[in-house]
């Protein structure tokens, strides 16, 4: 979670790590960054936290087909 003034939610990613040896592989079920929030790379650092502590150096993201900007990110 990020917080910002007065311990407003900015932003969140929910993830988890699964597998072992080779195996071993991370998947993120959802990130969100609230509207005001926006453009300030809010996710991308979310997504290098979740990297470091599943302690795998990569994490998949599925985009919902109405993700926009997401989807603008990534063509």
């Amino acid at each position: 979670v990020a917080e910002g003034p007065g311990q407003q939610i900015m932003a969140y990613i929910l993830g988890k790590a699964e597998g072992k040896g080779e195996l071993w592989h991370g998947h993120v079920t959802a990130v969100t960054v609230a509207p005001d929030f926006r453009r300030q790379h809010l996710a991308q650092k979310l997504m290098h936290i979740l990297e470091h502590v599943t302690d795998k150096g990569h994490a998949a993201l599925k985009p919902r087909p109405t993700a926009k900007a997401t989807r603008a990110g990534t063509e």
